[in-house]
């Protein structure tokens, strides 16, 4: 009687065991739970966007570039299909390998923003940037990532805009300093990269000006623009040791993302006189054409 209680024992023992050992074909195995997988990306600058650095008479560049040609500054943030920010990191020119990414993630579809500047920008954070007088380059997409490693090459578009004032009439001898004010910016989204029109802000440069400088002609002030969107006001205020201050406003100035808008005048007081400005735009290599007279 005993050896038939200890057969029987043995077989429930051996069904228990080949019970736990069975895998329903419905669930993956626990170890494979939250498997990452290696995603590279390799990121540039777009050939269009180079060519506002350049002459309209430069012939057109049609070849990508590495990303420390134009940019100091990257931001890199991820989000999942709930909009819930996953991962990110900030590069500089120093870091080994800038503009190279590698990163690993669950099989899933995710959105990829990516934002560089020239000059380390004064605020960032996964929702905005504001980086003022400095090139802004952008690129949002979706990455789907699936059971295999990704590498992706990656081209930044320039966003905003340049603004170029030229003073035509010489330098007056008497000048202490030349002001550049913007009447409004912006700070640039990142859920789309366009500027957020909610909040302006007011922008101001001075230059002083040198003895050296007295009796120069096409004294030129170049600056970045984020505000694409609305028209602005752009004053120029000279001050000056006999006439006080005093300068010219332009209104209705319009900056378009990867162009360049040209103010060009005269405005200095004293034995040169003054004059109005001309406003143009420069689309990368084409031909200025003009838009506004003032």
């Amino acid at each position: 009687m005993k050896k038939v209680y200890l057969v029987f024992s043995l077989l429930i023992l051996l069904f228990a065991s080949c019970k736990k050992d069975s895998k329903s074909p419905s669930k993956p195995d626990s170890d494979t739970d939250g498997k990452k997988y290696e995603v590279n990306f390799n990121i540039g600058i777009d050939a269009d966007e180079q060519n506002l650095q350049s002459s309209s008479k430069s012939k057109k560049i049609t070849s990508n570039a590495d990303l420390s040609t134009m940019a100091t500054f990257l931001a890199y943030y991820v989000f999942n299909s709930d909009d819930k920010l996953v991962t990110s990191l900030i590069q500089t020119s120093t870091t080994p390998n800038f503009g190279k990414i590698t990163d690993g993630f669950a099989a899933g579809t995710y959105t990829v923003v990516l934002v560089a500047t020239k000059n380390k920008p004064t605020e960032y954070d996964s929702k905005h940037i504001v980086a003022w007088g400095s090139d802004i380059f952008y690129q949002k997409f979706e990455l789907t990532v699936t059971a295999s490693t990704v590498t992706q090459n990656i081209n930044l578009q320039r966003v905003n805009g340049q603004l170029e004032v030229k003073l035509l009439d010489a330098i007056d001898d008497e000048t202490l300093s030349i002001q550049y004010s913007l009447e409004n910016d912006y700070s640039l989204l990142l859920n789309n990269g366009t500027p957020d029109i909610s909040k302006p802000y007011p922008r101001g440069e001075t230059k002083n000006i040198a003895p050296a400088l007295f009796g120069t002609t096409n004294y030129t002030y170049k600056t970045y623009v984020t505000n694409t969107v609305k028209p602005m006001k752009v004053r120029v205020t000279v001050s000056n040791k006999i006439f006080g201050t005093y300068g010219k406003v332009i209104d209705s100035v319009m900056i378009y993302p990867n162009t360049r808008t040209v103010l060009s005048g005269n405005v200095f007081k004293g034995a040169y006189g003054e004059q109005g400005f001309t406003v143009t735009y420069n689309e990368l290599y084409g031909s200025d054409t003009t838009v506004v007279e003032y």
